[in-house]
């Protein structure tokens, strides 16, 4: 213990602030160890302070946790509320004490030692409060996502301070000043418009879709600095258009301006790699059928026709080089594809399916499945180096320092990366600002996924859910964070493939429900699509179709339709095809921000071939909690007629359910199954899903919160308590 237990006289002159604080930096090494020792000497009192300030903070973190939304204006204004006083305390605590050393007579050496003791103890009991603050937050977290009727308290209290944040922000957003210094119309109301329902001369079969919504911005797909200002635009807009009226008696209504129907053929392959035909040929065939839109995709590789064995049928067709060895021809199906193009009535659409599709469980075996890039001028081709015995054993620490190779460019615009590589791959569209046709982010669609093959538990550690370049990335965070950004699809129904002759009925094995499920676990914001993967020039091989809602037969609102994800999977396009919307006015693909959405109503209108006879089951898949592991599980279901479907003007809803505010929020998706009366034959449909998610509130709290709860006990205990 220091002898001098008073501010002693002292004849030296005053010193100056700058000295002052360096005397205190010399005295913490003193300080730590004299208070350890103290704390050593009388342990009891040491561990009580210690009970004491983890308890406090952990039952303010608590009660934080349990009634205040995350990152939304009450949490900020909190936490401008327990910042301001800790600054000002700590502010002067330092002045003070810099002003008592400078006093005339007053003994710097006394005062900088303790500061310096006040200094340590702030600072043990700042590790105290950030572990009873941290704990005390996640408690409540955790308590307010319970199922009983204490976490329906949380969930309510919650949802209240969350309506309240919301008037608050639209009455800021929409004041007449604010609206004069913003961009004009930032946030409008949505025009009704003239307002008529379907049916009529249009024919039962014949559904449309409104277009009420514009695309959510995620927050992960937005710049830091802008993230928090992109949030809450999205979150007023979401609230201001809340309840704009679109629904007429049982029908779903629709205003002027409709999406329409489109059907296509997604994922076709042409002579240019191991198919047959070429755009142009493909592109009639198409045209006959009534099909509206088709994505030719050509593999990407030199490789491309390893599968081609001699005497197969495609030999004789396929008398020009892959696009790999001749990049020339990607060009040429663009253009092919611009004089095939019948605005209003057909669209052709040039992609790329992307890398080899490699064997799961083997890091050796290449691109780990393929994926389609679409309409991106630029030609990416995968190159496949040979691993070496070191390159296996330095993967995972490469892996984890981000040591990857950058793709090299080529005249003219061509792109080569090695095979698999997503990381480098999609760094290299931002960094280079690669765009699709239209100006817009490439669309990825995750073409076969095989997610029980992938997912096995007799895979090795460490080689499990590799497909679609999960390994070229340091965690599976970070590969979901860069390339849901760019995915928008997943094949959930398989098409023809290598079958050539025309198949008249699609398969239970041909559906693949679990991939879906996965992938919307992970965190991926996909909608269905049926592959069709045809390898003979034939793009109406089988009845099982994409269905895409689009405001016209045109490249760029077909483009926007898949980046929206309005787009559904169905085996049999005239027997079964429709459409979701939740809460009568939000269209599928939507991702609504929990802040603004309590609870969803799915309604799913139905098209096609309604016969009396007909058995139809509604499914409503909910996948909870993102993120958990735990994937989709049905929580309705509804069986009906084709002649009580009739009576309910084809539309059915399920019943009404509230979401938990939770961590990632939930994906919600409904499948339609037709039993046919006749060939008692099951037809499927897979919609795609809606999501509630904490776009600017309503899911975890940061960090900063934990600290600000944990610093509750210090003006609350006297120091030294």
């Amino acid at each position: 213990m220091p002898e001098n237990q008073t501010a002693q006289a002292s004849t030296s002159s005053p010193v100056s602030a700058l000295e002052f604080y360096g005397k205190t930096i010399k005295e913490l090494p003193s300080a730590t160890a004299e208070l350890a020792s103290e704390a050593w000497e009388k342990p009891g009192q040491a561990m009580g302070h210690a009970v004491k300030t983890v308890g406090t903070s952990a039952m303010i973190g608590t009660l934080m946790g349990y009634i205040l939304p995350a990152k939304g204006p009450t949490a900020w204004a909190v936490g401008i509320g327990l910042t301001v006083p800790l600054i000002y305390s700590g502010y002067k605590a330092i002045t003070g004490a810099t002003e008592a050393a400078q006093l005339p007579g007053a003994n710097p050496d006394y005062v900088a030692r303790q500061l310096a003791r006040s200094t340590v103890s702030g600072s043990t009991d700042f590790v105290l409060n950030m572990a009873g603050g941290l704990g005390g937050v996640e408690g409540g977290y955790a308590i307010k996502s319970n199922a009983g009727k204490v976490g329906r308290f949380g969930q309510t209290a919650q949802r209240s301070i969350l309506e309240a944040e919301n008037k608050f922000l639209s009455t800021i957003a929409n004041n007449k000043y604010v609206r004069q210094i913003s961009e004009p119309g930032i946030n409008p109301k949505l025009p009704v418009g003239v307002i008529h329902t379907t049916g009529g001369a249009e024919g039962a079969n014949v559904i449309r879709l409104s277009s009420f919504d514009t695309e959510a911005l995620l927050p992960q797909h937005v710049s830091w600095f802008k993230r928090s200002f992109t949030s809450l635009s999205e979150r007023i807009r979401q609230y201001d258009n809340r309840d704009v009226v679109t629904t007429i008696g049982p029908r779903i209504a629709r205003i002027e301006d409709d999406y329409m129907l489109a059907q296509g053929s997604l994922h076709v392959h042409t002579k240019q790699s191991d198919g047959m035909g070429t755009v142009t040929s493909i592109s009639e065939k198409a045209k006959a059928g009534k099909q509206n839109v088709v994505l030719f995709s050509d593999h990407n590789h030199l490789a491309a026709r390893d599968g081609v064995k001699p005497g197969d049928p495609r030999i004789p067709d396929q008398d020009v080089p892959v696009i790999a060895e001749l990049p020339k021809w990607y060009a040429q199906q663009f253009q092919e594809a611009a004089e095939q193009t019948v605005n209003g009535k057909y669209v052709a659409i040039i992609g790329t399916e992307m890398g080899t599709i490699g064997k799961v469980g083997n890091p050796k075996s290449g691109g780990k499945n393929h994926f389609l890039m679409v309409d991106v001028p630029q030609f990416f081709e995968a190159k496949r180096r040979p691993h070496t015995v070191l390159d296996t054993a330095f993967a995972p620490l490469r892996r984890a320092l981000g040591l990857k190779e950058k793709p090299a460019v080529v005249e003219p615009q061509v792109v080569e990366y090695n095979d698999g590589n997503m990381n480098a791959l999609v760094t290299y569209i931002s960094q280079n600002r690669i765009k699709d046709t239209t100006g817009q982010d490439p669309i990825f669609i995750m073409a076969h996924p095989r997610w029980s093959q992938d997912h096995s538990p007799s895979l090795p550690s460490g080689t499990k859910g590799a497909d679609y370049g999960r390994y070229s990335f340091k965690t599976k965070a970070e590969w979901v964070q860069r390339t849901d950004k760019h995915f928008r699809g997943i094949e959930v129904i398989k098409g023809q493939a290598m079958k050539q002759s025309d198949t008249a009925e699609v398969g239970s094995k041909d559906v693949d429900l679990l991939s879906l499920r996965g992938y919307l676990n992970e965190g991926f914001h996909v909608s269905p699509t049926v592959g069709r993967d045809a390898h003979f020039g034939n793009p109406l091989g089988t009845p099982a179709e994409t269905g895409i809602w689009t405001s016209a037969i045109d490249k760029p609102s077909v483009l926007e339709a898949m980046r929206a994800r309005r787009t559904f999977a169905t085996t049999h396009m005239e027997r079964l095809n429709g459409r979701v919307v939740a809460n009568d006015r939000y269209q599928m693909g939507q991702v609504l921000d929990q802040a603004v959405t309590n609870e969803l109503k799915l309604t799913t209108q139905i098209g096609g071939k309604v016969e009396p006879e007909a058995q139809y089951t509604f499914k409503l898949w909910a996948d909870e909690k993102v993120g958990d592991r735990t994937l989709a599980q049905v929580v309705q279901q509804q069986k009906l007629t084709g002649e009580e479907l009739r009576q309910m003007g084809n539309a059915f809803s399920f019943e009404k359910f509230r979401h938990t505010l939770g961590n990632k929020g939930g994906a919600y998706f409904v499948e339609v199954s037709r039993k046919d009366p006749t060939t008692a034959h099951m037809d499927r449909m897979f919609m795609a899903p809606f999501w509630v998610e904490p776009l600017s509130g309503g899911g975890r709290h940061s960090l900063w919160l934990p600290f600000l709860a944990g610093q509750a006990p210090s003006t609350l205990m006297p120091a030294g308590s």
